[in-house]
């Protein structure tokens, strides 16, 4: 038999290692349902747009999303890095400017309609259910009509 001490270091042990397990569970629960979220808004987004044919090339570049989607959307990001590493989150501006002054580029269909979606930089690249926002927000920028003021 242990000394009391002794027993009193394992049960506090035992005790932080079922802490640990409980929270990691929750973690893992949490996780699963956040992708049952994603997998039914996705489902929903599919029986409210309705039947196409959707297509993606590049994860940055211009994407048909859908053949109705009214024509390519330029997926840019948020954010404008500086010399120095340091991040400045303008909602795009700064690539939206230097993509409309460049002329060659003027002639990509998604520029030259004007369809240029810069999502908010927390939501592009999540994992977690800020990945709804993200669909959301390029959603709103496809089908403007479906999405009310």
């Amino acid at each position: 038999m242990y000394d009391t001490a002794r027993r009193v270091t394992l049960v506090k042990q035992r005790v932080r290692e079922n802490t640990r397990r409980k929270r990691q569970r929750g973690i893992y629960g949490l996780s699963a349902a956040c992708m049952l979220l994603c997998a039914a808004l996705m489902q929903t987004a599919g029986t409210v747009v309705g039947p196409g044919h959707p297509e993606a090339w590049g994860a940055f570049g211009a994407m048909l999303l859908r053949e109705d989607a009214g024509g390519y959307v330029l997926v840019v990001s948020g954010v404008t890095y500086g010399a120095d590493f340091s991040a400045t989150e303008d909602g795009g501006a700064a690539m939206k400017a230097a993509i409309l002054a460049d002329a060659t580029l003027k002639t990509v269909p998604a520029v030259a309609d004007g369809r240029i979606v810069a999502l908010t930089e927390k939501y592009r690249g999540s994992t977690s259910h800020y990945m709804a926002y993200a669909a959301e927000e390029l959603a709103r920028a496809c089908y403007p009509d479906r999405f009310p003021a």
